[in-house]
Parts: structure tokens; sequence; C-alpha cells
């Protein structure tokens, strides 16, 4: 891993808080996805649980707050965090029975 990339990522953030991901096939996209544990923004919590994931995962979603993602390179990385979002919005979107047309 040479970079880290982190984003605000409000429908993976909604997915995550209406469910469980268990069983969205479409993650796998992804690599390793892995869910921090709860903690404060700027916290050593925070830090520690993120720190210990970044070891084994992709892909890390920081509950009610965003997303890191990992990469050979800057891009790979924020690829990532857009495929996320995107997968996020399609799921909610069939959840409501719209059509996510982006």
């Amino acid at each position: 891993m040479k970079s880290v990339v982190h984003a605000h990522n409000p429908k993976a953030i909604e997915v995550l808080r209406e469910a469980s991901l268990a069983g969205v096939e479409e993650f796998a996209l992804l690599g390793r996805l892995c869910i921090a544990e709860r903690a404060p923004p700027g916290s050593q919590e925070l830090a520690n649980s993120v720190g210990k994931l970044s070891r084994d995962c992709d892909v890390i979603i920081l509950p009610e707050h965003g997303a890191v993602a990992f990469g050979d390179r800057p891009l790979t990385a924020v690829e990532k965090l857009l495929v996320l979002e995107r997968i996020a919005e399609l799921i909610l979107a069939s959840r409501s029975g719209v059509w996510a047309n982006r």
C-alpha cells in the first residue's frame, strides 16, 4: 500500500445505517471491505481501529463518518471510494424501488 484516501461517502454510510452489509456480493469488487468500530472523528480510538484494520482491508467504512481506501496509487484508492458510493447508491435505489440512473 502506497496511497490512502479518505472521503465522506453519504450513501455508503446510509446503507450501513439501514442494515448489515452481509450478503452484498457487489462489495467484493472493492477487495476486502471492513467496518471500523464507532468512535469520534479524529479520536485515538478511531485511529487505533483503522490502524489495526488497515493491515488486512482494502476499504474501511467509518460508521457515521465516511470511508478510507488503500491502493498502490492515489487514483486506485479514489476509484475504490467511487465504486463504494455507487454500489451503495444502487442498493438504496433498489430498496426504495427507484432506479438510480447516473
